[in-house]
């Protein structure tokens, strides 16, 4: 190849390549911009700052030749014309770096790699000044950048860079140069759209928007809020103009600035409203500076339009978390303080607060305190400031909810929330708390992967004294058993809407309906509850029996509300330890209208024999005028001993058994056989969850006389079934 094409290979290459690093740069502060911005303040920041000179790193790995020194101070540039300083002279040490440690490091050159990076931490020595006197307008910003690009072109020689590199370069500083300089000017343009909305333009307060954004920047604090108002604000727009009013607005505002701290906050809220927000102050020193901000405002007469004259002030203040809730208090304090007559303070009982030398404890601290304390419970629990934002959790709460801390942190709980719970519940539990009343109850909730749960918790408000910190909740899946943790009592059971449901029982042979079990249907503030969860939730909390009662005195109610068949036998599940309470029993047996020889108490075969019972024939003996059924036998405890010594007027056969006996012979003949030896023994078998017509046939083959299923008829209300 002759002289002239190899110039054209080069400038070709450096072309390309210039391009390709232009297109990688601009990419990645546009992917900062669009992608990371948007979820995360500082995300293109992190762009621009560190990823553009990983990625230039990973380049010059790749392809040595390709990335040349100047690329990395062009990029240098590029930070310093928009980004702020301390992100700027952070992408300045990552650049360095990546610089020093490919090129030292990696790729052994020793020599290049500290002269290269000496010369890029020249560059963003001398950077910064160059920014302070950086032109707005197009020409003039050209000028001085291309300046600085022959400036670094000319040092790129000696740290190694060749004639392709210096077109690599150039292109690489077009593009870069035109995208820095609408990136600048857009910087600009968001941060006046900023300043305009969060700053008052008439006195420099911040507006509502500001103080917001002040706020969620400063969670987590405690300190002083205090609420003012000018008094007879409206007497100077009225007699002097509204000039004079701003006059006195502005004059207030910067003598209230005029003792205020660098930290502190002054929004102005409305017309002559103004709320201030004081960080990390002790109580004294906090009332001190209360005293002051009234005597600035209103100790020296002001002059507006060559009048004389005084400007009262009403203040309310009050002390705790920085959070709406101590707002809400200083602005009630500031309604005292009107009427309490003009230019007066007023605030909590000075009485009642307890006067430190340090700052108000901070939620910053509490959390601390909190996490150190949790760290290795095995419980769930959940801490959160007096607004409901998270505070912290400890990792029992993690595993339990399916979110792990940062995902739930600054969320309020309700993030877990399968979405079914009324607002009346949550409007009781906020009634509790805002009395600063624990709150114990069941929640529905749902985890990430969709599984459903009850939540079981406990709310306790946090106190400091007089003061409310936040509130931490025990929380607990009642369903999963845990023996390490202690059943606290549920909610009261009148929150629970239990509704008595039939099914019927048949004689197979002869089709008819001979009786009818009696069925509970659980609520919990219009929410289902499975009758499985039901019961383990009442078992879970220690609460069976009083569960059990409720249930059984709502099938009374129903049964005296309606025209009960004369021949029909009534069949009642009853828990072993409500039937330990014999006299109880016997009391509701007595209050109902079916007699006793056409009732049948179902004990369930998962029951194991309560202590109050010697054995299973004392448990007859207990009520002796009613038949006995044993319920789900076959998916229980399967204790034959319970058989003999019972002595059960029914078994009633899990459907389990149905099941296997459709699929296989032997179960077939097994229960075949069981329902040959029950008859024998003087009981009777009635098959559960006969739901089609195969289920029909097996039992008939297996000579079974009774069933109950799906086939002929589902649990319903009464009054479903009276109409049929």
């Amino acid at each position: 190849m002759d002289d002239d094409g190899m110039t054209d290979a080069i400038a070709i290459a450096g072309l390309t390549w210039g391009m390709l690093e232009a297109g990688l740069l601009i990419g990645v502060w546009e992917f900062g911009e669009m992608i990371f911005q948007p979820r995360w303040r500082a995300g293109r920041a992190v762009a621009a700052a560190v990823a553009a000179p990983l990625v230039l790193g990973w380049l010059r790995l790749v392809h040595p030749a390709a990335v040349p020194w100047a690329v990395f101070a062009v990029a240098v540039m590029a930070m310093w014309a928009w980004l702020p300083t301390r992100w700027s002279i952070l992408g300045t040490g990552v650049t360095i770096a990546v610089w020093g440690g490919i090129v030292g490091a990696w790729l052994h050159q020793d020599e290049k790699a500290w002269l290269g990076a000496l010369s890029l931490a020249v560059l963003g020595g001398i950077a910064p000044v160059a920014r302070r006197y950086q032109p707005k307008r197009w020409a003039a910003w050209s000028g001085l950048y291309a300046i600085a690009v022959i400036a670094v072109l000319a040092i790129s020689r000696l740290n190694g860079d060749t004639g392709a590199d210096a077109i690599n370069t150039a292109v690489v500083a077009l593009f870069a140069g035109v995208y820095t300089f609408g990136q600048a000017a857009r910087t600009r343009a968001w941060a006046l759209s900023r300043r305009q909305a969060e700053e008052d333009a008439l006195t420099g307060a911040l507006t509502r928007r500001g103080g917001s954004a002040w706020l969620n920047a400063h969670q987590g604090l405690s300190g002083v809020v205090m609420a003012l108002d000018l008094d007879d604000f409206k007497w100077f727009n009225d007699t002097w103009g509204h000039s004079a009013g701003d006059a006195v607005l502005v004059e207030a505002v910067a003598r209230m600035r005029s003792v205020l701290r660098a930290p502190d906050a002054l929004v102005r809220s409305g017309g002559d409203e103004f709320l201030i927000w004081v960080p990390n102050v002790s109580l004294s020193a906090g009332m001190a500076l209360v005293e002051r901000v009234h005597q600035a405002v209103t100790g020296v007469p002001l002059t507006v339009q060559d009048h004389v004259t005084t400007v009262g002030c009403s203040l309310g203040w009050a002390a705790g978390p920085l959070t709406d809730v101590t707002a809400e208090a200083a602005d009630q304090a500031l309604l005292v303080a009107k009427r309490q007559g003009k230019n007066q303070i007023a605030g909590p009982d000075r009485k009642s607060l307890s006067d430190v030398s340090g700052p108000l404890m901070s939620t910053h601290l509490l959390t601390s305190v909190v996490e150190a304390l949790w760290n290795d419970w095995p419980h769930a629990a959940v801490l959160t400031d007096v607004d409901g934002h998270i505070l912290t959790c400890n990792a029992a709460y993690e595993r339990l909810t399916g979110r792990d801390r940062q995902a739930l942190r600054d969320r309020k709980p309700g993030i877990n929330s399968a979405g079914h719970t009324p607002q009346s519940v949550y409007e009781a539990l906020w009634h509790h708390l805002v009395h600063q009343q624990p709150w114990r109850g069941l929640l529905l909730n749902r985890r990430p992967d969709g599984t459903v749960w009850w939540a079981n918790e406990e709310i306790s408000p946090v106190r400091l004294g007089p003061r409310l910190m936040g509130y931490w909740a025990h929380v607990r899946d009642p369903l999963v058993p845990n023996p390490e943790s202690p059943a606290w009592p549920l909610v009261d059971w009148a929150m629970m809407s239990l509704t008595p449901v039939f099914q019927p029982l048949m004689q197979i042979g002869q089709e008819y309906v001979w009786g009818y079990e009696a069925l509970i249907r659980g609520e919990l503030e219009g929410v289902a509850v499975a009758p499985s969860d039901l019961f383990q939730l009442a078992a879970s909390t220690g609460t069976t029996v009083d569960l059990d009662h409720r249930a059984l005195n709502a099938v009374a109610e129903v049964l005296h509300a309606v025209d009960w068949p004369g021949e029909a036998v009534l069949s009642v599940n009853m828990r072993l330890q409500t039937l330990a309470d014999t006299r109880w029993v016997r009391e509701w047996l007595s209050t109902l209208p079916v007699p006793l020889h056409r009732i049948i108490i179902e004990i369930s075969e998962q029951d194991s024999l309560p202590m109050a019972f010697s054995s299973w024939s004392t448990v007859r003996k207990a009520v002796p005028a009613v038949a006995f059924a044993i319920d789900d036998w076959g998916a229980g405890h399967n204790e034959v001993t319970r058989l003999f010594d019972l002595q059960p007027e029914w078994i009633k056969v899990d459907r389990s058994w149905l099941q296997a006996a459709r699929q296989q012979s032997g179960p077939r003949s097994l229960l075949t056989a069981f329902a040959t030896w029950a008859r024998n023994e003087g009981s009777r078998i009635i098959l559960e969850g006969v739901e089609t017509p195969e289920d029909l046939e097996v039992a008939q083959r297996c000579a079974i006389d009774y069933g109950q299923g799906f086939l002929w008829g589902k649990p319903e209300i009464w009054s479903n079934l009276a109409g049929r």
